[in-house]
Parts: structure tokens; C-alpha cells; sequence
């Protein structure tokens, strides 16, 4: 997080928030944003890449069930309810869709069976 702080005020970060913001203006002032577009996705998959390796060391396995279409809208869902455009957000979102996650699944009758499916279900 703070790698990822510290780039938002390079020159970088300031290019990738201006070709967001308004790509023709940054165009005109001389950014090429194809260029600043790919940096951020190549930066943002090494983060990617690093945060899968340390979540696979620290499982010590992973099985597709891990990368299922579930999971990514509840990746989706946290940065929404952290918000869009800052790097505290999607933590806050993360913490508030697992406290709400928890807390509700609780107070249902059968807030067990969510466990006992994903552990042995086929799907």
C-alpha cells in the first residue's frame, strides 16, 4: 500500500489520473495515455501477481474453486462499498463486506450450511 501511495504522486501518477480524468486534455498537453494506460495495467498486474503469491503461500494450496465468478463480484462489491478512486477504500470496503458477511450468515437459521457447501459441494 504505501508502493502504491508513494507512485500516485510521481510524475506517473499524476499522468494516470490526468488521461483518467480527461484523456483529450491529456492528450493535448502531451501524455500519451495508450503509453500511461499500459504502465498502470502492468503495474496493477504485478500487484495482482503478488498479492495471488502470497495469498498461495500463505493457503499453502489453491483449487479453482478459489477464482469462481462468486468471488469476483465480492471483490467488486467491496470496492464499491469502500469507494471508487482511493486506496483506503477498497480495505474499508473489505472489512465492512466481511463484518456484514459474517454478522448476517449469523442470524440465519442455517448460517452453517454456507460452510459445509463450499467445503463439499461439486459445483
Amino acid at each position: 500500500m504505501w508502493l502504491l501511495r508513494r507512485m500516485l504522486f510521481t510524475p506517473l501518477g499524476l499522468a494516470m489520473r490526468a488521461g483518467r480524468d480527461s484523456p483529450l486534455r491529456a492528450e493535448a498537453i502531451g501524455i500519451d495515455v495508450a503509453r500511461v494506460q499500459w504502465v498502470a495495467f502492468v503495474a496493477a498486474a504485478t500487484v495482482c501477481g503478488l498479492a495471488g503469491s502470497l495469498y498461495a503461500f500463505s493457503k499453502g494450496n489453491i483449487s479453482p474453486e478459489v477464482i469462481s465468478g462468486a468471488r469476483s463480484v465480492d471483490g467488486l462489491v467491496m470496492v464499491l462499498l469502500g469507494g471508487i478512486q482511493t486506496l483506503i477504500g477498497p480495505i474499508v470496503g473489505a472489512v465492512v463486506f466481511t463484518w456484514l458477511q459474517d454478522t448476517v450468515a449469523r442470524q440465519t437459521d442455517y448460517w452453517q450450511a454456507r460452510y459445509w457447501t463450499r467445503q463439499f459441494c461439486c459445483s
